[in-house]
């Protein structure tokens, strides 16, 4: 998952730019813009599991639509075979 390698990227760059304003190498600001990078990549990753919980949820419903036609089907096929049979039996001479 794309979204999850970017998280965990910005994660590691983040916990490198913590130590390296902490030996004070870096500014402040780039930590932070290592902050708001791991949160877009965070708010990302959420995104992207909402959007694979509603296409299998997409899924599901097709799977559903699916099986209603397909009993639609079989209903169609007895009743056409029961007319089949009734009409072949009215339209049959008497013997």
């Amino acid at each position: 998952m794309v979204a999850k390698s970017k998280l965990e990227l910005a994660e590691k760059e983040l916990a490198r730019t913590n130590q390296l304003i902490s030996n004070g190498t870096i500014s402040k600001q780039l930590n932070d813009i290592g902050k708001t990078e791991r949160d877009v990549a965070v708010a990302s990753l959420a995104g992207a599991e909402a959007n694979l919980v509603s296409a299998q949820r997409n899924v599901d419903a097709a799977k559903a639509g699916g099986e209603e036609v397909s009993a639609m089907i079989d209903d169609a096929e007895l009743t056409s075979t029961f007319l089949d049979v009734y009409f072949i039996v009215q339209l049959s001479p008497a013997k």
